[in-house]
């Protein structure tokens, strides 16, 4: 590998290029030594976010579009910049659907809780001011950072939000009695402002504790909604994740694509592989493209295609184009060098003997470009539209009214989503019975229900996912007290060995 490398050096120029989107002051004016082509060059991958090449107008337009609105006002034209960080809910997704439904759930808690937390004074009658208000703004600081990290564009940084909540409710995290257990930065607060029942005296005091609980309350939901919605930010196995988050990540992705279609290209032309060669050399491994063809259709697909297909088709495109990601995914792998013994020649290099493609520095593009056509296929990959899951029996088929833990197997197929799965018993006119899962494959899946005192008779068995909801009717009978629960007639045989 050294001996290819020295020889890469000696045979082709070093590249030498001004890499990066710093802003310049805008008082440094052009300065010697800097071209007026760099200066333009750099501002406008700034604003635009894309990087200008000549041979490319398309791209520069779909550039200006997404950087720039444009809307008619009283017979002109106005215009307004996109900041880069949001142009991207300009073209598949941004803090929309479910995450904006949780940041608002915590924003409207933090506009209730500082307040709250302002208003809140000492009931020790030698609390310390100083100690007080120190206290009281990490607690503030600690607040503002949670909600502020719930609304991060691209979803929130799971360990982050995790760090947040053990920060201020400590390791318990959900404490039986707020006003006396909490530790965190809560209890610290507790203690430092004497938050206890027995040093209430007057109604103030009084309200003043109360504030107090209901503050750490408003947190404890808060870290509730968190661990539900937990799993879908995370991308854990066996669950869909929030559409409007993922297409954000996915934005990003594919641009990280395009760029390295163009740093390939910029490459290749330093091996003298041009333009124009490049539309002539076919490519090794009996590929049917050639070299133009394969980059022109990844270069096409993550900058146009892609976003262009699930900005109208949503959930649906995405689905549609994970079958493409991982062709294009394949193709360059296919492309790349084997490893050979030092001095031997490769079979893609004697399918294809331009000596340019296979230089190390080619090479290690075609690699970098293969790495983020995985990471993209991934992405693609966690969304999916998962099929209704349904019940064809259950055992056992009937339950005691006087048992508060009764097992029950479902059997059937598509219980893999299990994080959004939903388990009742129902029957008209009754309160449902909530069941609680415990243990789950594919095909079979064991529910405790809480029967005690339950209505007699025959109750539908309901299984709700976000792929759809599916009944057994008439699937599970509560008895009356004393009977213990049996097997119905033509039952097969208890829980499957797993």
């Amino acid at each position: 590998m050294a001996e290819k490398n020295l020889e890469d050096i000696q045979s082709f120029p070093i590249l030498t290029t001004e890499v990066g989107n710093t802003a310049r002051p805008a008082t440094s004016g052009i300065t010697s030594g800097t071209s007026l082509g760099q200066i333009i060059e750099s501002s406008l991958r700034e604003v635009l976010g894309w990087r200008p090449r000549a041979s490319d107008p398309k791209g520069f337009l779909a550039a200006l579009n997404q950087a720039f609105s444009l809307k008619e006002t009283e017979g002109h034209t106005e215009w307004a910049w996109i900041q880069r960080s949001y142009a991207v809910q300009q073209d598949m997704g941004a803090v929309t659907g479910a995450q904006a439904s949780i940041y608002a759930r915590a924003k409207a808690a933090l506009d209730q809780s500082l307040p709250l937390l302002e208003g809140l004074t000492p009931l020790r009658a030698d609390a310390d001011r100083e100690d007080n208000d120190a206290v009281r703004a990490i607690v503030r600081s600690r607040l503002t950072e949670l909600v502020y990290e719930l609304g991060q564009v691209g979803g929130p940084r799971v360990g982050r939000v995790d760090d947040l909540f053990r920060s201020l409710l400590g390791a318990t995290l959900v404490p039986a009695d707020p006003a006396g257990t909490v530790s965190g930065l809560f209890g610290q607060m507790r203690e430092e402002f004497g938050f206890e029942r027995n040093s209430v005296n007057t109604i103030e005091e009084e309200q003043d504790l109360t504030n107090f609980v209901i503050l750490v309350d408003q947190v404890v939901a808060l870290h509730g909604t968190w661990v539900a919605q937990r799993p879908f930010f995370e991308g854990a196995p066996g669950t869909n994740v929030f559409l409007g988050t993922q297409l954000v990540l996915l934005s990003r992705a594919l641009a990280v694509v395009a760029e390295s279609v163009q740093e390939t290209y910029f490459v290749m032309d330093s091996v003298f592989l041009g333009s124009a060669e490049r539309q002539t050399t076919p490519l090794p491994g009996g590929v049917k493209l050639t070299v133009a063809e394969l980059l022109g259709w990844v270069e096409h697909f993550a900058s146009d295609e892609a976003p262009r297909v699930i900005r109208e088709g949503g959930k649906d495109g995405v689905i549609t184009l994970q079958p493409t990601v991982e062709t294009l995914s394949a193709l360059v792998n296919a492309i790349l060098d084997d490893d050979t013994p030092s001095g031997g020649t490769s079979r893609q290099a004697r399918l294809n003997p331009t000596p340019g493609f296979h230089t190390p520095r080619v090479q290690r593009a075609l690699r970098e470009l293969h790495v983020n056509l995985q990471e993209t296929g991934k992405l693609f990959n966690q969304i999916k539209r998962l099929p209704p899951p349904e019940v064809t029996w259950v055992y056992p088929g009937e339950g005691s009214d006087s048992e508060t833990a009764k097992l029950v197997n479902l059997h059937g197929k598509n219980f893999s989503d299990t994080l959004s799965m939903k388990v009742t018993l129902e029957q008209a006119k009754q309160n449902p019975i909530n069941g609680t899962i415990k243990e789950t494959t594919d095909s079979w899946m064991e529910v405790c229900f809480d029967l005690s005192q339950k209505p007699c008779g025959y109750w539908n068995v309901v299984v709700k996912t976000p792929g759809g909801t599916t009944q057994l009717q008439n699937g599970f009978k509560v008895n009356g007290y004393g009977v213990s629960g049996t097997a119905q007639a033509l039952i097969p045989d208890p829980k499957p060995k797993k």
